[in-house]
């Protein structure tokens, strides 16, 4: 078995796929590839000048960000209705109550 480490050349995901369509019998020689390099990625800086926020060892964009600034003046722009119909206590139909099913049963006893 391979091992796998983290290179520029050879990104872990790339090659953990590949492993298992070899393994599964999957052929891909007509399959498009391209190789990354590392002048392919993405600089820090790019990624904070499109709005990314850095969290932990990766970007995530700022509405995903945890802990992040709450959309309260979104919400302020939508006027909510006032609350005029409160539920009230559950009652039970008349035709599903005990009673009313043990009188009903009674009534077919009777027949």
């Amino acid at each position: 078995m391979f091992k796998a480490k983290r290179l520029d050349a050879a990104p872990l995901p790339y090659l953990l796929v590949s492993q298992i369509c070899d393994y599964k019998g999957v052929d891909v020689t007509n399959e498009h590839h391209e190789t990354v390099l590392p002048g392919h990625k993405v600089g820090d800086t790019s990624l904070r000048q499109m709005g990314f926020i850095k969290q932990g060892l990766s970007y995530i964009h700022p509405e995903d960000a945890i802990g992040g600034q709450d959309n309260a003046d979104d919400a302020t722009d939508i006027p909510m209705p006032d609350p005029t119909h409160v539920a009230g206590p559950s009652q039970v139909n008349e035709e599903y109550s005990l009673e009313s099913l043990s009188r009903q049963m009674t009534e077919m006893a009777r027949l």
